[in-house]
Formats: C-alpha cells, sequence, structure tokens
C-alpha cells in the first residue's frame, strides 16, 4: 500500500484489501478511482494536506453538504487523483454492522472466526459482514460422534490426559467441538497449536470473555453441530475417558440398540468408593432432585438437545419484556440439559461399566453451593417434557392467547424498507376505532382474560388520533381488573413528537412500558428479516407445512387490527394488503382452530416464516441475523401492483 502511494503521485489513498479468494492487482487509477476507504484506508497525510481546499458547499443551516472523503471524491474526478483498491489476499478487513454489536458473544464470535481463518464463503468480496451468525459459526461437525468439551484454565498436563483419551478411541469418526472460557493460562495458544494435524475434525472456539457454562454448552451444539442425528458426547476438558473402546461401545448401543440416550458410570477419585454406581432414575428426574441423569458419561442425540425449549437454560422472570433477555442459569448446566433430554427420551440407558475419569477438587465441593442449590431448584420447578416435545425439523408454533399486538394504525412515518405491516410498501390511513378498543376491554373481561402483555403498534402507534384516549383505556382495564397486565409502546421514536408521546403515557400510566429497542434513526433496517420473500415463490418451501407457523404467534401472541382478530399481527397486516376480511370480529368467537386457517392462508406470503427456518421457525435475535436485503418475490410484485 505504501509502495503505491510512492510510486503514484496522484494516488491520495489506498483502500484496504477485503476478503478474497486471491490477491488483486491495485485499480481505480482512472476517472478520479473510488471514494477514500472510510472504514480502513490508508491516506498521504502530506498529499493531502497539499492538495486542499476540496470542493463543497454550504446549505441553509451553514453546513457542510458533503462529508469529507465525498469531497475529495468529487475532487478526484476533477482533477486526475485516485482513490485505489485492491492488494494482497492474505490481509482484509471487515466492517461489521452496529446491530451486530449489540450481543458481545455474537461480534467476538465473528473475530474468533476471523482470527483463525473460519470465514464463510459468502464473506467472498465483501466489505460489509455478510451472512447470519450462524453462518460464521463454522467448519459444523456433523460426524456420527460429535465430542463437545467446554472449559476454562485448564491444567495442561489435565488437558492432554482428556485430549489423548479421546484421540486413542478405536472408533475415530468423530469430530471434536473444543469451547474454551476465556482461559487466561495459556491454554487456548497450546490448543491452537496442538490440533493443526485435526484441522478436518476440530472446531476450537476461543472466547473472549467470561460466559455461563450452559451459554457455551447451548452455542457449542446448537450453533457448530449441523446433524440432528449426531450422538452428542460431552466430556470435561480435565475429566478422561477410561479404555479406547469407550466411543465404540456407545456408538454400538445407539446402532444396535436403538438407543436415544445413553450414560456411562464414573471413577471418582475423591471417593473411597471410587466405582460408587449412580443409578440413574429415567422415569421422574425431575421429581427425584435430578435422578442422577446428569452423571458423566453423558451422551444424547443432538435432536434431544434441540429440543429443549432455550427458556429451560435461563431463569423465567416473567417481568422482563424482551424476548430472549433473562440471564443463562449460572450453575449446574448439567441438570439444566440433562433432566429435559431424558424426560424426552423413548429409549434411554445407562451402562454397567466404568467408561469416565472424574477428578475433582474435592476441597472446593461447597464453593458456590447456595448458588447451587438456586440454580437446581430453577431448573426443577421447570415444567416436565415429554417425548411429544420432541422434534425433527420445523417446531410448531401455537398463538398465545395470553399475549397480543393491537395495531391501532397502519398510518406511518418512516415507512421503512421491507416493513412487514407493509405500511411502506401499501400506504393507507386504516385505523383501529375507539369502539374496537372498548370492545375488546369488554370481551376480555366478560371472558375473564388478563392479558399478560399488551402490545399497541402499527404502523406509527403515536400518529394515532386518540392514542393518548387508547392508552387511558387500556390502563383502566389494568388497574380495575388486570393490575398485572404489561402495556407495550412500539414506536419508531423518529420524531420528537413520538418520542415525547412515548413519555407522556409511560409517566401518567403505570403499566406502560416503552420498547426502546424499536426506536429508530432512518428507514432501512439492517436487522430486519425479508418480509416480502414469500415462501410459496421458493421452490425449496414447495412442502412446507404452514400450519406449523413460527415464533411471532407464540411469543408475541395473537393480532388485532380494524378487521378482528388473527393469529399474529402480521397475519392482519397481510390480510389488509389482500383487502381479506378473515379476522374474527368477537374475542368471543375466538379459537384456535380458526387461527390455524390464518396459518393456512398468510404464511405461505411471509417472509418470517422462511427466513426464521434457519432456526426451526424459532426466533433468531437480532444480532445473529443476515444484514437486510430488500427482497420482493413474484407474489408480492403481483399483490402490491394490484393493491397499487
Amino acid at each position: 500500500m505504501i509502495n503505491q502511494l510512492k510510486k503514484n503521485e496522484k494516488v491520495i489513498s489506498v483502500g484496504f484489501n477485503i476478503y478474497n479468494k486471491e490477491s488483486k492487482p491495485y485499480f481505480g487509477f482512472e476517472n478520479g478511482g473510488f471514494v477514500p476507504e472510510v472504514r480502513l484506508g490508508l491516506i498521504d497525510k502530506k498529499r493531502f494536506f497539499a492538495l486542499r481546499p476540496f470542493p463543497n458547499e454550504v446549505d441553509y443551516q451553514g453546513k457542510l453538504k458533503l462529508s469529507w472523503h465525498r469531497s475529495i471524491e468529487k475532487f478526484q474526478k476533477q482533477s486526475g487523483y485516485c482513490s485505489i483498491r485492491g492488494g494482497d489476499d492474505r490481509s482484509f478487513y471487515i466492517h461489521p454492522q452496529n446491530y451486530r454489536k449489540k450481543c458481545s458473544y455474537a461480534w467476538i464470535t465473528l473475530l474468533d472466526r476471523v482470527e483463525q481463518l473460519q470465514l464463510p464463503n459468502i464473506q467472498y468480496e465483501g466489505f460489509d459482514c455478510e451472512g447470519s451468525f450462524y453462518d460464521w459459526c463454522k467448519p459444523k461437525r456433523s460426524e456420527k460422534i460429535v465430542i463437545v468439551s467446554c472449559f476454562r484454565n485448564v491444567s495442561i498436563p489435565r488437558f492432554l490426559r482428556f485430549w489423548y483419551s479421546i484421540m486413542s478411541q478405536s472408533f475415530q469418526d468423530f469430530g471434536v467441538i473444543l469451547y474454551d472460557d476465556y482461559s487466561d493460562n495459556g491454554l487456548p495458544f497450546f490448543i491452537k497449536h496442538l490440533i493443526q494435524p485435526y484441522q478436518d475434525r476440530v472446531t476450537f472456539i476461543s472466547a473472549k470473555f467470561r460466559n455461563e457454562r450452559i451459554a457455551n454448552v447451548y452455542r457449542a451444539i446448537h450453533y457448530f453441530c449441523d446433524n440432528p442425528n449426531s450422538i452428542i458426547v460431552m466430556v470435561d476438558g480435565d475429566d478422561a475417558l477410561i479404555g479406547k473402546g469407550v466411543l465404540a461401545d456407545v456408538l454400538e448401543k445407539y446402532e444396535l440398540w436403538h438407543k436415544d440416550v445413553v450414560l456411562g458410570r464414573v471413577h471418582q477419585t475423591y471417593r473411597l468408593q471410587a466405582h460408587y454406581r449412580y443409578p440413574a432414575n429415567f422415569y421422574a428426574p425431575r421429581k427425584t432432585n435430578g435422578g442422577n441423569v446428569y452423571q458423566h458419561l453423558k451422551t444424547f442425540k443432538k435432536y434431544l438437545f434441540d429440543s429443549v425449549p432455550l427458556t429451560y437454560f435461563k431463569y423465567n422472570f416473567s417481568d422482563k419484556v424482551q424476548l430472549n433477555t433473562n440471564p443463562w442459569i449460572e450453575n449446574c448446566d448439567d441438570y439444566a440439559f440433562m433432566i429435559p433430554i431424558v424426560e424426552m427420551s423413548k429409549k434411554p440407558l445407562q451402562t454397567d461399566f466404568i467408561n469416565y475419569f472424574y477428578e475433582r477438587n474435592y476441597q472446593d465441593r461447597n464453593i458456590n453451593r447456595d448458588v447451587k442449590e438456586k440454580c437446581i431448584a430453577e431448573i426443577l420447578n421447570k415444567q416436565a417434557l415429554s417425548p411429544k416435545n420432541v422434534f425433527r425439523g420445523r417446531k410448531t408454533f401455537r398463538p398465545d392467547f395470553n399475549r397480543i399486538e393491537i395495531d391501532i394504525t397502519y398510518d406511518c412515518n418512516l415507512k421503512c424498507f421491507g416493513c412487514n405491516r407493509s405500511c411502506s410498501q401499501a400506504p393507507t390511513k386504516e385505523q383501529i376505532e375507539l369502539k374496537h378498543i372498548e370492545n375488546f376491554i369488554s370481551e376480555s373481561i366478560e371472558k375473564k382474560k388478563k392479558w399478560q402483555f399488551i402490545n399497541v403498534l402499527g404502523g406509527e402507534p403515536t400518529l394515532h388520533k386518540d392514542f393518548l384516549q387508547i392508552i387511558k383505556i387500556l390502563q383502566n382495564y389494568a388497574d380495575k381488573y388486570s393490575p398485572e397486565t404489561i402495556i407495550k409502546i412500539v414506536s419508531n421514536g423518529i420524531t420528537k413528537q413520538s418520542r415525547n408521546l412515548c413519555e407522556i403515557v409511560k409517566n401518567a400510566n403505570k403499566n406502560v412500558v416503552i420498547d426502546y429497542a424499536s426506536f429508530k434513526t432512518n428507514n432501512n433496517v439492517e436487522y430486519f428479516s425479508p418480509f416480502n420473500d414469500a415462501p410459496i415463490d421458493d421452490n425449496n418451501f414447495k412442502d412446507a407445512d404452514y400450519k406449523r407457523a413460527c415464533w411471532v404467534t407464540s411469543y408475541c401472541g395473537i393480532g388485532l387490527n380494524a378487521r378482528g382478530y388473527y393469529a399474529c399481527a402480521v397475519c392482519g397486516g397481510i390480510d389488509r394488503v389482500i383487502n381479506g376480511n378473515n379476522g374474527t370480529k368477537s374475542f368471543l368467537d375466538l379459537t384456535e382452530a380458526k387461527l390455524a386457517e390464518h396459518f393456512e392462508k398468510f404464511c405461505c406470503l411471509c417472509g418470517n416464516y422462511k427466513h426464521y427456518a434457519l432456526n426451526a421457525g424459532d426466533f433468531i435475535p437480532r444480532c445473529e441475523k443476515e444484514p437486510f436485503r430488500n427482497i420482493v418475490s413474484k407474489s408480492w410484485q403481483e399483490i402490491y401492483t394490484f393493491k397499487n
């Protein structure tokens, strides 16, 4: 880059290279080249200053119309100077969007993948970070057996004991996921050298900050293992397998005996009876303090782990309004996943021989005992699961009749690209009337319904002429009938008036909360899903079962607009655009069977159904999404052409 500046007097700046398959000659010497690369570039400061002044203008507010780099771009086109790009493919930069940085685990994991040169192919030729978090969690493991080990600050001798115990197994068709929880004893550097000969079999994640252990286990299995039929074998980094035939024996139990959970038995160095047997209670582990199903060696089919709701790994704080914000259970992770896995298992087995070496620090056994007891109580108090909860492929979602989203207006002052209410694609002033809100409240009371959440949105809800009165009606309902109801305002907050109205209703109504995370600064929202990418237009979804729906109906609840009640508010928005009248007019007449008809009718058009398939239809945090692409598939093109 420096050489290019030295040998080309007309070059002002050299952009740092992006991720390419091969090196490229520098280019952009003609016609002013490129705008200077502001994200990562090299500028000849002396040359830069000597060329001043650069062309610009002042607007009516006295502000410069052009940013500095756009001013230079204009100068380049007028003067013959240029900014160039290209270079050696061994160095590159990637620009992570701000939405990815909202969750530290997401973009720090991306950083770790870049450091280890484990980038998805979709990143080739990209300036901005491309793909979803799931795309970046690679290399993925799909072997018959996948050994998963999560650890921190394990001593080198103990880790080598673990390593050689697995690498000496007679059965070798297995993969390994190693998740280091920010060790500061040099272990990550040692591991990177140790695994060099096994790059095709080992996925190593080196965290840059501490995480709860259950979070590491979840991410290792959920994101880095993509075969639902893989046998997951959990081995701690400071423990070891006993004997060379452990994996072969475990595999036999699965393949010949058709088991879906196989537990081993453990040798404990701190006991006088090192071979003490802990019989596993496979029938009622939740009622017997875990029933010993959490003991080593723990193995299970991945689809059972996938079937455990994410909420089973977190505290259940009902006052949390935002999805995915409840904290992880900080201890006893083996309880958290093994108890529900065993409850869902159809054919569990505990082997008769000792196959796991467990060296515990006995003196530390009571450290954080109070925290452990709290975690165990949280885990055991969750609802028991059964084989009926197991899913393969896409989950099935049912409407939550304790939550409702009310689209009080489809008028909007921002009109985001890809709006899932079509406020920009098919604008309208259609809004709900006060009588609809009053009927909703009266019917809720008649049906003895105490709502957990009432979300007020649109469109931009603060544009409704009766916004303050609507909130007052809802608050009166909460005061007199349902004091625990949370009334959440989902506004774009783009104008001062909208923000002020949000603060007014929050300060005047004790049950009202504001979803500040929904506030926006422009109408191009990077974390949006392509709502207009209809699955019916994608041959990959030709056999889709739309009755399975997606997370929106279960997490956000049913929907209400001026046309009636719907399986979710997105369904109601689609019905509005196609000029339908499929809403149920009275809450008293609402049934799950009627809402199932909405899934079949509307989900085939909904990009949410398609793009949340990456997570079996379940919720994907914003920071894990791929950057928004405003895809408008054939069916939506026809719908909007007819509508407009």
